[in-house]
């Protein structure tokens, strides 16, 4: 059972984090459109997913501007939301977390690929261009100590 943080740190979002390669694998199963999938960059991690707690929606231009469709594209969380992700990917990686900073990478859950020669836990990118990253320090601790006490 993968944990879930929601506290009023995440802005209106939800962490979801996999203990092990196969909820790893199941979280990607049930990821949707709007989630955002974050990991350490060169060393083994859980996979965190952003999802913002409300659905987002905008005026469909199909429909004349006259009614409301799920975003066709994700958007992209808020800075505190991204940070407090990359330091929850940085702290659930057994080698990460030893370091005094790593880099996450995060991207759209859209973008991630996963064939049929992959082992569990592993993923690819549909478009590597998509792909952000964000540096975290040791001391983003804090921050994680807030996200963990909700």
């Amino acid at each position: 059972m993968p944990y879930v943080y929601d506290c009023d740190e995440l802005q209106g979002y939800i962490l979801f984090l996999g203990r092990d390669k196969y909820e790893n694998d199941a979280l990607l199963e049930y990821s949707l459109p709007l989630d955002w999938w974050f990991h350490v960059d060169k060393h083994s991690s859980a996979h965190v997913y952003v999802r913002p707690k409300r659905r987002l929606f905008e005026l469909s231009e199909t429909s004349g501007g006259t009614a409301y469709e799920l975003s066709a594209a994700p958007l992209e969380p808020p800075t505190e939301v991204v940070r407090a992700a990359a330091a929850v990917a940085k702290e659930n990686s057994i080698e990460g977390a030893k370091q005094s900073f790593v880099h996450v990478v995060y991207t759209p859950a859209s973008n991630l690929l996963k064939s049929g020669d992959m082992g569990p836990g592993q993923v690819g990118f549909r478009d590597p261009k998509l792909v952000q990253r964000i540096r975290v320090a040791r001391s983003d601790a804090v921050r994680l100590k807030q996200i963990k006490s909700s």
